[in-house]
């Protein structure tokens, strides 16, 4: 418990205090400048409050985080200069005031011979400090100084007093932070005096538009090049809504921007939007905003307009070319990645109307010897189906197949007679048809058609685009035709090549291409991919192949063969292998040729492969190839019925055959 003299010296400390905030209070009240404030606010510190010494640091963001002196009063005899102090995470840090501006809390060392303050013992001792303390100067939420005030006697500061002297450091924050915005006010006030007649003149002699609207949005003010850029005069813009000038689809973001600044002094922003002219036409603009609602002699929103038609009709000529040359590389990568040309078709029309709007699209191939057109892809029309025929004499399409130009109409119903399917584009609300030819060579092959259901919809970039369209779509019918003719080449001689291996025997004739019926059957079923289900017809047509070597007198004779016989049919696989490796096209239909004899347990030939093991085409071909040997007469016996197939092929389920493949085979529709 304190004694009587304890509390009383409390109660003087707390007195002493309270008196130095209330001269801190009127100092701040009355103070003109920064300086005087800092240093009347020392003196106060020390006179007032009995303390030895009091000095403000102002935090500085150097690489050494010093704190800079800026106001002292009382006993310093050069302790400042003597003492080097930062709020740096390190030794020289850790005094007081550092603490205190990194903390943002109030910092005292109770004795100055406290081991934390080491490094300033020395010099402190010299001019009679016992004790410190440092409070933060915070304004907005951030130290930006300490007021540090240090007395004679060691535990100098209590409880209530060092509540008191935060609220003194906060009094003189507040000053402080007065005297900033005080200052910002009157240099913003002399400079717009200063400039007033200056800005007056660049505004009133610029190219640019300039206005002040109120927090409505009525026009108060509008420079007079509003005249060159829009065709108003500026008197007849004051006091209306800017909003009516505004393009209806810029509105919402125009007034959202507005809306979102009115209520915060000095925010800026800047948009992009449309002004409709005098005439009716609309110019784009680039409007750079800022609230001066609380400056005096403006009172109001301040928009500095920027006319960019230009530019933005370039940046929109520049992105259309871009989407063109990106949709132009997609489309080629369409047409490297397939050879189906319904597929290329319809694919390239989706991709050129995502830049050409229209409502519906088509591609035409001509038919001569039903003398029309048949659709081969469209959309947007419910008579745009697959194999649609149009006459040549139904349609004024038959115009771009005489001319080799293309045809634009925009407007089908200024055309004095109708065809029949200019007739039905109208009475279906269709309006404006732009049609481009395609060619091969010198050949035209078809009519690629775009139509809306807006009046002259098309514009002359759009028939450019079009063109290189039709030119592409060319070169994917040419490529198509052209490894159309080769496939069918390659797979006629192929077939040419198995007709000539069974033709050896009277007994295999036809055996490949039945054996490639019931694989291609068989794999459909399971789901094959189209190029598997190619890889596996040419592996059936080809699969005896190494029997080219064999003597005709094994394949015809009546008896069973002989050991030695067998051991030179088994070796067919083997050399069919060997034919054809040679050919690098034929690659991957080796696996096939070379296992079909492999047996599911592992007993077959030629490797003695076992389960999943065995290339799947291979084991598919073992099940094709045993049914049609089975159901076909050989000379030593006669061809077996169905029901005797499908109990061998169940016997030898898992043993010689893929069970999974035995499955599917049974359930397929095979011929007695």
């Amino acid at each position: 418990m304190e004694t009587p003299v304890q509390i009383e010296e409390t109660l003087d400390r707390s007195a002493r205090a309270l008196k130095a905030i209330m001269q801190c209070h009127f100092a701040v009240m009355h103070a003109k400048d920064e300086s005087g404030l800092l240093n009347d606010i020392c003196r106060i510190v020390v006179e007032k409050g009995i303390y030895r010494f009091a000095w403000v640091g102002f935090a500085s963001h150097d690489k050494q985080k010093s704190i800079i002196p800026v106001a002292k009063a009382g006993f310093e005899e050069g302790y400042l200069d003597a003492v080097q102090i930062t709020w740096a995470d390190e030794e020289l840090g850790r005094d007081a005031a550092g603490i205190a501006i990194k903390t943002g809390q109030p910092f005292f060392i109770r004795n100055i011979d406290d081991p934390d303050f080491g490094p300033w013992v020395a010099e402190a001792k010299k001019r009679g400090y016992a004790s410190v303390i440092a409070l933060p100067l915070i304004i907005d939420s951030e130290p930006i100084g300490t007021l540090n005030i240090y007395a004679s006697e060691s535990d100098a500061f209590n409880e209530n007093e060092i509540n008191l002297l935060i609220e003194f450091a906060n009094e003189l924050a507040f000053g402080i932070k007065t005297l900033h915005t005080q200052a910002e006010k009157e240099k913003a006030e002399k400079e717009l005096e200063k400039n007033e007649i200056y800005y007056r003149s660049i505004i009133e002699n610029s190219q640019d538009m300039i206005s002040v609207l109120n927090v409505d949005g009525i026009i108060r003010y509008m420079s007079p090049p509003v005249k060159t850029v829009l065709g108003y005069n500026p008197e007849e813009l004051i006091g209306t809504n800017i909003v009516k000038i505004i393009h209806p689809a810029d509105k919402r973001m125009a007034i959202e921007k507005f809306l979102a600044g009115i209520n915060t002094p000095g925010f800026t922003s800047i948009i992009e939007h449309r002004f409709k002219q005098k005439d009716g036409s609309w110019r784009f603009v680039e409007a750079k905003g800022k609230n001066l609602v609380d400056k005096e002699g403006v009172a109001g929103i301040v928009f500095h307009y920027r006319d960019i038609t230009e530019r933005k009709l370039a940046e929109e000529k520049l992105k259309k070319e871009m989407e063109t040359i990106n949709t132009m590389h997609e489309i080629d990568q369409i047409i490297l990645s397939t050879l189906k040309p319904q597929r290329i078709l319809y694919s390239v029309l989706m991709k050129v109307n995502s830049f050409i709007p229209c409502d519906a699209a088509g591609i035409a191939l001509i038919d001569k010897e039903r003398g029309g057109f048949t659709l081969a892809a469209g959309f947007g029309i419910p008579l745009f189906t697959k194999d649609l025929f149009i006459g040549f004499s139904d349609t004024s399409m038959t115009d771009v197949v005489r001319t080799g130009k293309y045809q634009y109409i925009p407007d089908i119903s200024g055309i004095a007679e109708h065809l029949l399917l200019e007739k039905i584009f109208m009475d279906l609300g269709f309006v404006s048809i732009i049609r481009i030819p395609v060619k091969i060579k010198d050949e035209i092959i078809g009519v690629v058609k775009f139509i809306s259901r807006k009046p002259s919809a098309f514009r002359t970039d759009d028939m450019v685009v079009l063109e290189k369209l039709a030119a592409q779509i060319s070169v994917a019918f040419s490529n198509t035709r052209l490894v159309t003719d080769l496939e069918e080449l390659s797979i006629g001689t192929i077939k040419a090549l198995s007709n000539a291996i069974d033709a050896k025997s009277r007994w295999t004739a036809g055996h490949s291409e039945r054996v490639t019926a019931y694989a291609v059957m068989i794999g459909k079923a399971m789901g094959l991919e189209e190029k598997a289900l190619n890889t596996l017809e040419i592996s059936g047509l080809l699969h005896d192949i190494g029997k080219i070597g064999t003597f005709e007198n094994i394949l015809d004779k009546e008896a069973e063969l002989s050991e030695e016989n067998r051991k030179l049919i088994r070796e067919h696989p083997g050399k069919g292998a060997e034919i054809l490796s040679p050919i690098k096209q034929l690659k991957n239909i080796i696996p096939a040729v070379k296992h079909h004899h492999e047996w599911y347990d592992g007993t077959g030939y030629p490797d003695g492969l076992k389960g999943t093991v065995i290339p799947l085409s291979a084991r598919i071909l073992a099940v094709a190839d045993t049914m049609d040997a089975m159901a076909s007469d050989r000379p030593y016996r006669k061809g077996r019925p169905k029901e005797e197939i499908v109990a061998e092929l169940k016997k030898f389920s898992g043993i010689q055959f893929d069970p999974d493949i035995i499955k599917i085979f049974l359930l397929l529709d095979m011929p007695k």
